[in-house]
């Protein structure tokens, strides 16, 4: 009797890889809610965050990451799940920090601070209920009487609006010495949840509320971070209390540390943190999903795409994660542009030298971006980090004391750097800011370099002997051209370059005219008066305020004049250049090759102002505008702008002057964002699609 033989098995054939594989590529743009690649369901990751989000059980509120870790991607990924997300982008904390002293709620344990934290819970409970209602869960029959009182008031079903009137209201009485009013209003969270968990069925957590976006309006004030504290507070109370609820917050990891350090109760908050870290294999999964996506004939995950896609896979795998920060924004922009190299050299595969070619294009963005990501906690570093121009890569401690005390006496360091760079002007502490941002490592005895990892729980900086030797991260090394050199002079034989980083500011302005003309701009704002008076005054306002504001992505700004109605009126032109984000998302999605602005002084806008941007758009320039006036977006203005679309395919973004501030101080403060302007483009769509 003959014996069964087991055959053997075959090796798993993969798809060729099509000659234009590269061309057919879109790889996306920094994994943001600007990035079109995340409408693809297909390209995400289950990191260790997004199981953590996704399970109640494991108890988690808060989503810690720097920027580039995917807080926002995070979101839209939870959004896809069973059950009701809830998203809140909240701009309460600047008109609250407009009317409250911030040493009102200065110490958590004391009554002013519960009283914001109730404020905040309720007004999350309230958001829940308009969920519910809609959703036919829960009837207005069976919520106490103070909720039904609060349902009847107009604008009520606003987040920001609901959260100033229930701070103001409870933080009234106890300045008034109503205590009275003050524990039944403190008391009102408890009783509201107790009506929607007796009609939802305990324990299901069937509804997530998701917070972000935190800081794209405010100022970064210690009151503003005082108001963070207390609604991270709120978010676990309300967790806690409602059984079929949860509220999510996800916030960047400099602004996480500053609650950290101001608040007294924080480890009540701790142990609901979650850290937005990747692993190598978790990018390798997400590059690897990207490279698929406009494929119909797949190649595997874990390594076999990568390995299809790069020439030596190990070399390139150590190419691409040692440069880069183990964040998926670092990443996708390396890869990004490796493969935009590899294309335009007709490679039907990435070589090493596309990724080798890619490097001073990223390095220049990375360190831009590491400057605006930090500014806030300390504001103009990025004058700092351009003072290492053209230095080595290595220091040894009196090397690094040397670049300290030169930047002790250097004017344009005092006159913009004061605020914060003299109370850390130790070596210690200097060293202690330039490894938390991960822009230095220190060398340990053995000469392995030690750069900061990614993660909310991994802040504390390695010790700092008198033998200690430090290293730039070699993100950074191509944008600030530095030599393979340790610097160890004393300070009588050093000077800084001459030449410096090449940072960007509008043509022919140094640093101090250009902050100058952003106060007279912001000045010049505040004092036009509606009305046709100032019409010319407010079109010139609008003019400067995209040549300062947007000169990075809108180039070759040109008024065009028209008569209308027996006045001359300027609309602006401007070019879109933008790579990447939202003015790379207009182009591509609107044809917008140049951007009209439109400029009307007045609060109110009539349906004729509509029905001329549709005139003036087409398909040669676009077919997108932006409507720049005096007042503020309404739901009546909602059917002009779904007419518009429908009818003319054209998109229409309305904004006001708090938006114009906005942009005037994120200027002012040197930071580069473009989730305000995607906020007010997302509502608009939300309302009219």
């Amino acid at each position: 009797m003959s014996k069964r033989t087991r055959s053997a098995k075959k090796p798993v054939s993969l798809p060729q890889l099509p000659k234009d594989a590269l061309s057919r590529i879109s790889f996306g743009d920094s994994f943001a809610e600007y990035d079109m690649l995340v409408e693809d369901a297909s390209v995400f990751v289950s990191t260790n965050a997004y199981l953590a989000a996704n399970d109640a059980t494991r108890n988690k509120c808060f989503f810690i990451g720097r920027r580039g870790t995917g807080k926002t991607a995070l979101t839209i990924q939870l959004s896809r799940l069973p059950g009701k997300t809830i998203q809140v982008f909240p701009e309460v904390f600047a008109p609250l920090s407009s009317t409250i002293a911030p040493d009102l709620f200065a110490k958590s344990h004391q009554k002013p601070f519960k009283s914001v934290v109730s404020a905040f819970e309720l007004t999350l409970e309230f958001e829940l209920l308009y969920q519910l209602l809609e959703d036919g869960k829960i009837t207005r029959d069976a919520l106490p009487d103070f909720v039904q009182r609060e349902l009847k008031i107009e604008d009520n079903q606003d987040f920001d609006l609901r959260a100033v009137r229930f701070v103001n209201r409870i933080l009234g009485h106890l300045v008034k010495g109503n205590d009275g009013s003050w524990l039944k209003d403190i008391k009102r969270p408890k009783s509201l949840a107790s009506a929607i968990n007796q009609e939802l069925q305990a324990n299901s957590k069937l509804y997530a509320i998701l917070i972000d976006r935190l800081d794209e309006s405010w100022d970064g004030s210690d009151t503003n971070i005082r108001f963070l504290a207390a609604l991270m507070h709120a978010c676990g109370e309300f967790t806690t209390r409602l059984h079929s609820a949860r509220a999510l917050l996800f916030l960047r990891e400099n602004v996480f540390e500053r609650v950290r350090e101001s608040d007294s109760e924080f480890s009540r908050i701790e142990t609901r943190v979650a850290g937005l870290n990747w692993t190598i294999e978790k990018l390798i999964e997400f590059v690897e999903r990207r490279l698929n996506a406009p494929f119909n004939s797949r190649w595997p995950l874990g390594g076999a795409t990568w390995d299809t896609f790069f020439e030596n896979p190990t070399e390139s795998r150590n190419l691409v994660f040692d440069f880069c920060q183990n964040r998926p924004r670092d990443v996708l922009t390396y890869v990004k542009f490796a493969i935009e190299t590899a294309a335009s050299k007709n490679h039907q595969v990435i070589q090493i030298d596309d990724l080798l070619s890619a490097r001073k294009r990223f390095s220049d963005s990375r360190l831009k971006d590491l400057g605006d990501e930090y500014d806030e906690n300390y504001p103009r570093i990025q004058l700092v980090l351009d003072k290492f121009y053209g230095l080595g890569w290595k220091y040894t401690r009196q090397g690094l004391e040397t670049i300290l005390q030169n930047l002790l006496t250097d004017l344009e360091i005092s006159k913009h750097c004061a605020a914060w760079f003299f109370a850390n002007s130790t070596t210690e502490l200097f060293v202690n800011i330039l490894y938390q941002i991960g822009f230095l490592g220190l060398i340990d005895d053995r000469g392995n370099t030690h750069f900061r990892s990614i993660g909310a729980d991994t802040t504390r900086t390695p010790a700092v002997s008198a033998a200690t030797d430090f290293e730039i991260h070699p993100m950074y090394r191509d944008a600030l051209d530095l030599q393979d050199v340790i610097v160890n002079v004393s300070a009588s034989d050093f000077q800084f370059s001459t030449r410096g980083f090449q940072g960007e500011l509008p043509d022919g302005l140094d640093l101090t005219k250009y902050t100058d003309e952003l106060d007279e701009l912001s000045n010049d704002l505040t004092a036009l008066a509606p009305g046709k008076a100032d019409a010319y005054d407010y079109e010139d306002v609008v003019g400067r305020a995209i040549r300062l504001c947007f000169f990075r992505s809108l180039a070759n700004v040109q008024a065009k004049s028209r008569t209308y109605d027996g006045h001359v009126i300027r609309d602006w032109l401007a070019a879109n250049r933008g790579y990447g984000g939202f003015w790379e998302m207009v182009r591509h999605k609107w044809g917008a090759t140049q951007i009209i602005w439109e400029c009307k002084n007045y609060e109110s806008l009539k349906p004729d102002d509509f029905h001329q941007m549709a005139y003036y758009t087409n398909d040669e320039i676009g077919r997108f505008g932006i409507v720049a006036f005096r007042g503020k977006m309404e739901p009546k203005y909602w059917p002009h702008l779904q007419r518009i679309l429908k009818d003319k395919k054209t998109f229409v973004l309305l904004l006001g002057d708090s938006d114009l501030r906005v942009f005037i101080r994120q200027a002012r403060a040197g930071k580069v964002k473009e989730s305000h302007i995607q906020d007010r483009y997302d509502q608009i769509l939300r309302e009219i699609s």
